[in-house]
């Protein structure tokens, strides 16, 4: 069976480059482009992703059950206790925010950081995922 992710970005025309290339890389994904979306997909009984993969930064959202519209809260919900099985699931948030600070914050929240402003490539996004993979068998 193939292993499924969740794609979260807000620019449609990376997004669909995203799925163009992991799907030739034999992964089964699903595309969402805002948090609410995010929130939404994640909190379905009957679906399950092996990796997620978000995009930081998206347009606010009224009534939006985040706080704020962005990857880290995402990732936030994903590790509490209201989404259920996903406490372990590979979280790599993509963005170009470079700042230590926040990559220490994705740390700490239990996520993967992936800047795309200085290393992010299909190729090396392929290999993060692969290794996220493994370490959860692991």
């Amino acid at each position: 069976m193939k292993k499924r992710i969740l794609i979260v970005e807000d620019d449609r025309v990376m997004g669909e480059k995203l799925i163009q290339f992991l799907e030739k890389c034999s992964y089964a994904t699903e595309l969402v482009t805002n948090a609410r979306a995010a929130y939404a997909v994640l909190s379905r009984p009957t679906d399950r992703f092996d990796v997620v993969v978000c995009d930081d930064n998206f347009p606010l959202e009224p009534h939006t059950p985040l706080s704020h519209a962005c990857g880290l809260e995402i990732l936030r919900f994903l590790r509490s206790s209201a989404v259920r099985g996903y406490q372990r699931t590979p979280f790599i948030l993509h963005t170009s925010d470079d700042a230590a600070s926040f990559r220490r914050r994705v740390t700490e929240e239990g996520g993967v950081y992936c800047c795309k402003r200085f290393v992010f490539s299909f190729y090396g996004l392929f290999v993060l995922i692969e290794t996220q993979l493994a370490s959860v068998v692991a």
